[in-house]
């Protein structure tokens, strides 16, 4: 009686083990295949599977989504899949800024596998209808605005403005913009001095409206100010 009563102890707690195994398992062992269609989707961990107490984190991807930080999420992903038919731009820093990777419509795999210069990092990402299109952000800028960017090729942190600036805070955008996209109907006329500062041998560098542009070694990181003109020639 005693053997039988120890055997059903025995028992009992080998299955309440073995409960607590199962119930400790991942919430994404599904894996790759709870990708939605049309949607990059974002793991924790290796293979498309997820650290515990994590669920897959799926974007929707249409021609004009995207995601320009990630939040909480940032530099957190193992794994990917691109299940859409756009190719996913992926970014080590926010606003589509840092390194960039590529990747292919159909794509799945580990990160660091897919995007070894990333380094193991993901911040933002947006789709593209091509591989070029990855390497370029100027299409965040809206109509009627003149945007200003910290990367070359209107990557990274953006501002957009529509009025003179007479001094750029020295904290924030002075000698840091990298490209300009103007979609206003006047010139914008950028300076390395303040506008109450300017002297007659100060020239502007000159942005002409619907242009779009990177500013060249020359003159990155050199603007502290910016006005509007209706003169092509910033007259």
């Amino acid at each position: 009686m005693k053997t039988t009563t120890l055997r059903a102890v025995l028992t009992a707690s080998v299955l309440a083990l073995l409960g607590s195994a199962l119930v400790a398992r991942p919430a994404s062992a599904a894996g790759y295949e709870a990708c939605p269609t049309a949607s990059l989707c974002l793991y924790s961990a290796a293979d498309g599977t997820s650290d515990e107490g994590d669920a897959v984190h799926a974007y929707g991807v249409t021609a004009n989504s995207g995601a320009q930080s990630y939040g909480a999420w940032s530099n957190r992903a193992e794994s990917l899949y691109n299940n859409s038919p756009y190719w996913a731009c992926l970014y080590t820093e926010a606003g589509y800024g840092g390194e960039v990777k590529a990747v292919a419509p159909g794509s799945k795999g580990n990160l660091a596998a897919l995007a070894p210069n990333l380094g193991g990092k993901a911040s933002s990402h947006k789709p593209a209808p091509s591989q070029g299109h990855c390497f370029t952000g100027f299409e965040r800028c809206a109509d009627g605005m003149l945007c200003l960017f910290q990367e070359p090729s209107g990557r990274g942190r953006m501002t957009g403005v529509t009025q003179d600036y007479r001094a750029y805070h020295p904290d924030v955008w002075g000698n840091q913009v990298e490209s300009v996209v103007n979609r206003t109907d006047k010139t914008a006329c950028f300076f390395t001095e303040h506008l109450d500062q300017l002297t007659a041998t100060d020239r502007p560098f000159r942005v002409l409206p619907g242009d779009a542009t990177s500013t060249g070694v020359s003159h990155a990181n050199t603007f502290n100010s910016h006005r509007f003109s209706a003169e092509e020639n910033c007259s």
